[in-house]
């Protein structure tokens, strides 16, 4: 598909970025939002290992493509692919700390001394953050049957489940 140039001016041009929408020429303005429509209506989900994937996981995906290519490198969908769901790991392992220190700190405020009380919901939190973890999963579940996935996400839960403990052991 090609597209009329969007603006006279080579200066405004080259600043395309900043100049809003409905500043640019009719004409590319219409067959810009036909292609929009095109692509939206025709395109299929883009697929890697049998998976739709996202917005996301795609730019992901296209930037380590780039990024081989630059350094004269073959760009390879399963090594690309492995990066991402690594790094997704990764991230979920990072939120759910987020996530452990936040309940924590609203636990440890609500200053009861109930024993049975505190006991009681300490196991509810751990249980909480374990669960919050394990999103990861649902989200891809090919996490359970590689091998490489599930040590990486092993070790994460093994490590959330260290800090929870000590949370834990401080609390009471």
């Amino acid at each position: 598909v090609t597209l009329s140039r969007p603006i006279d001016e080579e200066i405004k041009l080259q600043k395309l970025n900043t100049i809003s929408f409905d500043k640019l020429k009719s004409n590319f303005r219409e067959e810009f939002l036909s292609l929009k429509h095109k692509v939206y209506q025709d395109s299929k989900p883009k697929r890697v290992n049998g998976r739709n994937i996202n917005g996301p996981k795609l730019v992901e995906l296209l930037i380590s493509f780039v990024n081989s290519i630059n350094k004269g490198i073959v760009p390879n969908i399963n090594t690309a692919w492995d990066s991402i769901i690594k790094n997704e790991i990764e991230s979920q392992y990072n939120k759910t700390r987020t996530y452990l220190k936040q309940l924590f700190k609203s636990f440890n405020t609500q200053n009861t001394n109930s024993t049975s009380f505190i006991l009681n919901n300490l196991f509810k939190l751990k249980y909480n953050i374990i669960q919050f973890y394990n999103k990861i999963i649902q989200i891809n579940p090919e996490i359970i049957t590689n091998s490489e996935y599930n040590e990486l996400y092993l070790k994460y839960k093994n490590e959330i489940e260290q800090e929870t403990d000590k949370e834990i052991i401080r609390t009471q």
